[in-house]
């Protein structure tokens, strides 16, 4: 039950988006200083294609109508 509760309230995405943004800090802290990868990271202005990617499904999730 907790499972199915999870994954109705949109758990995946929180933990694909977790996966994509510990990625994307380990990529962009190797030529720079952490605290500028960390800026780059969360700022919105550099998303890598695995956040590119949930972004469409999520918005395919919410385009597609609820079915009885």
């Amino acid at each position: 039950m907790c499972v199915a509760f999870f994954s109705l309230a949109g758990g995946h995405w929180l933990v694909l988006q977790t996966v994509a943004w510990a990625q994307m800090l380990r990529d962009y802290s190797k030529s720079a200083p952490i605290a500028r990868g960390h800026r780059r990271t969360f700022s919105g202005g550099y998303p890598c294609t695995m956040c590119i990617k949930i972004t469409e499904e999520q918005q395919k999730g919410k385009k597609r109508p609820l079915q009885p």
